[in-house]
């Protein structure tokens, strides 16, 4: 069993100090020094009790032929002929209102709404990247 939290002991001198570890039934735990607080959390997160349900495996190795590049943009893409559209346009049924005065407010301008033929995004990128192959424990195989 192994903490995966660093606790620190910070008091570094010559005194006698109280450590207390505190298991609660909920699988919580509380670590004080001289009844402080200094480190809290659960125990299944911090705590390493049982081992891990996949590791890597050991006999995995990434082909020679590997490329490394993590995105390539896709040779056969190519955009479609109305995709340039602005992503907002000027609301078709707004109307200039009656007090407007072009020479007090300006050139009247009607507002902006989102363009429902705009198209997000652009060229198609492939992304492959190697990951370790990981492996199943033999004693979570069979689901015990």
């Amino acid at each position: 069993m192994q903490c995966q939290v660093a606790i620190l002991c910070l008091q570094d001198d010559v005194f006698t100090h109280l450590y207390t570890l505190v298991v609660r039934s909920d699988n919580t735990y509380e670590v004080k020094i001289d009844n402080k607080k200094v480190e809290s959390g659960t125990l299944e997160e911090d705590w390493e009790f049982l081992a891990p349900k996949k590791i890597k495996d050991p006999e995995a190795k990434k082909p020679d032929d590997w490329d490394d590049v993590e995105k390539i943009d896709d040779p056969e893409d190519s955009k479609p002929e109305d995709w340039d559209q602005p992503e907002h346009i000027p609301d078709p049924d707004a109307k200039k209102p009656d007090d407007w005065d072009d020479e007090m407010d300006g050139e009247w301008e009607p507002p902006m709404i989102d363009n429902p033929d705009y198209k997000v995004g652009g060229k198609i990128v492939l992304a492959i990247s190697w990951l370790d192959h990981l492996l199943l424990q033999r004693k979570f195989a069979s689901g015990s």
